[in-house]
């Protein structure tokens, strides 16, 4: 339950973090529960609703907000180690994606923790041949599942893409080059075991990981992964050579 996955997650942030990082955490998490974020939480809220309410308007769907994990069915023993679910911003993806060195035309593109599939609508603007997102709480699957049918009719090829509802440490990566996409999905003991299963990968097929807000981009720099590019909202990495 919420009272289980919120001691679990503190404990991890203590063990990982520190005191300091733990109080903030639940200073932030009290003003959130009781309706008064900081100022700086603020600002970012209300340009990103803005932002949110733009492209919902334009495409005809649900994405935005900030969708809390507590509360939420997630038939996983990863649940503490989830992070509430922010969309992306489109042009930080559209950024992202000139920064590749690889051709969208050639490669899959995976989004681990899809959420409301925000990215998945954005990629579909790119000749990816297959899109794959994966997300482990039921509710966001669910109305991942209801944009990506709302936009179906303006998508090409709509049947290129496809979410499923699964655990990211299960995932297992399809053939061929892939374009691995996360925006701060999860904590450092699921990101880990991301990072594991990708490199592992890599050795079989080209990758590129755009981490987009990547706050655990050391676990994949001490696992060898190469920076490309490196701008305030996103890093993109390569896998190790060999």
């Amino acid at each position: 339950g919420f009272l289980t996955r919120g001691l679990a997650r503190a404990s991890i942030i203590l063990r990982q973090e520190g005191p300091r990082a733990l109080a903030h955490t639940i200073v932030e998490a009290v003003r959130q529960r009781l309706g008064h974020p900081s100022a700086e939480r603020l600002a970012y809220l209300k340009q990103k609703a803005e932002a949110d309410a733009q492209f919902d308007k334009a495409h005809g769907v649900d994405t935005g907000g900030v969708q809390h994990l507590y509360g939420l069915t997630i038939d996983s023993g990863n649940a503490a180690f989830g992070v509430n679910h922010i969309a992306t911003d489109p042009q930080d993806f559209a950024d992202a994606l000139k920064r590749l060195d690889i051709v969208p035309g050639d490669a899959t593109f995976v989004d681990l923790g899809a959420g409301k599939a925000r990215a998945l609508i954005l990629a579909a603007a790119y000749p990816f041949p297959a899109i794959v997102g994966v997300e482990f709480a039921h509710e966001l699957h669910r109305a991942g599942v209801a944009n990506l049918t709302r936009t179906g009719a303006t998508i090409q090829e709509p049947s290129r893409i496809s979410l499923l509802l699964d655990d990211a440490t299960q995932f297992e990566f399809p053939d061929g080059p892939i374009v691995l996409y996360l925006f701060n999905p999860f904590g450092g003991p699921v990101i880990e075991e991301v990072a594991r299963r990708a490199t592992q990968a890599s050795r079989n097929r080209p990758i590129r990981l755009i981490y987009m807000n990547p706050v655990h981009a050391n676990v994949w720099a001490n696992l060898g992964w190469k920076i490309l590019a490196n701008e305030r909202a996103y890093t993109i990495f390569a896998p190790p050579a060999g």
